[in-house]
């Protein structure tokens, strides 16, 4: 048994969920983009990381939509212990054809570009 597992499920309290907030968010935020996504960050005071996902309504009907968020919740869920605690992460994905290790790969781009990823992830 570990001593010290890390927690990988993605609770209320990560998510950015009133709309007050995420206004806060669009309107205070520092963003980082790569092909096909765009990171916003700003630090929230809080000891832990909130998450939201963004997707344009072009980026194709519910289903679609609907999938790319949970990929995004997913690779963040595995993710966040790799990040410097305290921010309001916000991801705006556009359409394309990126499978999970794709956009896994986009988001580690834009860790790396905002600067998110802790000690010796860098």
């Amino acid at each position: 048994m570990r001593k010290n597992p890390i927690r990988e499920t993605f609770r209320k309290e990560e998510r950015i969920r009133k709309k007050k907030e995420l206004e806060r968010a669009f309107t205070s935020s520092i963003a980082v983009g790569c092909k096909g996504a765009k990171l916003l960050y700003r630090e929230n005071g809080l000891k832990l990381n909130r998450m939201a996902v963004i997707l344009p309504k072009k980026f194709g009907k519910a289903v679609k939509r609907n999938r790319e968020k949970r990929i995004a919740r997913e690779i963040f869920r595995k993710t966040k212990h790799l990040l410097r605690p305290g921010h309001d992460i916000i991801f705006i994905l556009y359409p394309g054809e990126y499978d999970h290790g794709e956009r896994k790969e986009q988001f580690f781009t834009l860790y790396r570009k905002a600067k998110l990823l802790s000690g010796v992830y860098k």
